[in-house]
């Protein structure tokens, strides 16, 4: 982990609100499912960001435009700089068999990474219109099955209506808090291992300000940037 100066090589729309933010940094080993801190121009705290690739020093970033951080981000051109501090988290456990991915909009992030790790994969992305899809050339290999709320491209639905269908090695996944509350049923009803994903805001991404806390079904608490942001869903509460 580092909290450095990084130098902004590309910035560029890829999909609707979508953007795609490289940056030059030495990281050393990262992992599926970690992710860095950015510290956006004029904002109090910094913003969570999953690791999208790290290849050759390049770290990819992806990210969709909310609110005034992430607006910030958009107008970062190339050869500016920006504070980052990372590699945070723990990262997936990543099996040496099939792997089932389901990510849900800007969930599919921390996946780009996988695909340099993980071939045998099959790969369910749900959306609200095909316009929100971006980077699909990049999983070529696996096996890809898409969804759209308005049936625009693909199956007409969201990425969990493949619950009932789905083999059952592990599913990794990462997406909005109503999807991750429906794996977490599904993996207490059917006692399947999943691994989520859990993004939110947090502060200082290092455990001192035990401002991400996640309930713990057991009791007590996670907190997301020490214990997470990946998790078994049997063992929180969101």
């Amino acid at each position: 982990m580092q909290y450095v100066k990084v130098e902004v090589i590309k910035n560029s729309k890829v999909a609707a609100q979508i953007f795609e933010l490289q940056v030059r940094v030495e990281l050393g080993p990262v992992k599926p499912g970690q992710f860095v801190l950015l510290y956006p121009k004029g904002c109090f705290l910094p913003r969570p960001f999953s690791i999208g690739d790290y290849v050759d020093n390049v770290l990819t970033i992806f990210y969709r435009v909310v609110g005034k951080g992430t607006r910030e981000l958009t107008k970062l051109q190339p050869t500016a700089s920006i504070y980052l501090l990372g590699p945070l988290g723990n990262g997936f456990d990543i099996p040496t068999h099939h792997i089932n991915v389901i990510a849900g909009g800007i969930g599919i992030a921390p996946f780009f990474s996988l695909k340099r790790v993980a071939d045998d994969v099959t790969l369910v992305w749900g959306v609200k219109t095909k316009d929100e899809f971006f980077g699909l050339e990049r999983f070529k290999g696996w096996d890809i099955h898409l969804y759209t709320e308005d049936g625009s491209q693909g199956m007409q639905g969201i990425a969990t209506d493949c619950l009932n269908t789905i083999s059952k090695d592990t599913i990794l996944a990462c997406g909005p808090v109503g999807m991750l509350n429906q794996l977490i049923d599904f993996a207490i009803s059917n006692n399947r291992y999943v691994q989520v994903l859990v993004e939110q805001r947090m502060g200082c991404g290092i455990g001192a300000c035990r401002g991400c806390a996640i309930r713990r079904r057991a009791g007590g608490y996670f907190h997301l940037c020490e214990d997470g942001p990946v998790f078994d869903a049997c063992t929180i509460v969101l």
